[in-house]
């Protein structure tokens, strides 16, 4: 989904839970959500022997500049030959609470008998759509697909 960015993938693989974990456990930082330590690992964030979340990693820049990176929340589900995963990159609370906001005040503007708002705040509208169109493209896009790739070859995804 575009507004809202959104996708949701299926991981099988033959592993077990238990081993599916430990892999990407190899990959995530959980010493803490401590936003401006630099870290070894593509991930930081928590997992468990039946979940994940967690955030991509990008060397030299903040999470706080970054809302636009996509948070990657995951199940460890026992199935078939192994076990299966369903992943799930979404944008942060913070990221959709701002698409939300804004959107919600443009109809807000537009329907409300205070209307007359709309021709200043149509600017102000214009540049967060620029500003959320080249986000997705260049921060949740990327990321988000980096992510898959690295996630299907640490699991040896079989489909």
């Amino acid at each position: 989904m575009f507004l809202i960015p959104y996708k949701r993938i299926r991981i099988s693989t033959t592993l077990t839970p238990d081993e599916a974990s430990q892999r990407i456990l190899e990959t995530v930082d959980t010493t803490g959500w401590t936003w401006h330590r630099s870290s070894d690992k593509y991930f930081r964030g928590r997992i468990s022997p039946e979940s994940f979340r967690m955030l991509p990693v990008i060397r030299g820049r903040s999470l706080y500049l970054s809302i636009y990176l996509p948070l990657v929340r995951g199940q460890f589900r026992p199935g078939g030959i192994g076990t299966e995963l369903e992943v799930t990159f979404s944008l942060r609370p913070f990221a959709i609470a701002s698409i939300v906001f804004l959107v919600g005040m443009s109809l807000w503007d537009e329907y409300s008998k205070f209307g007359g708002l709309t021709r200043k705040i149509v600017p102000l509208l214009s540049a967060f759509l620029i500003f959320h169109v080249l986000s997705y493209l260049i921060d949740f896009l990327p990321e988000a697909r980096r992510a898959e790739s690295l996630l299907r070859n640490l699991l040896g995804d079989y489909e």
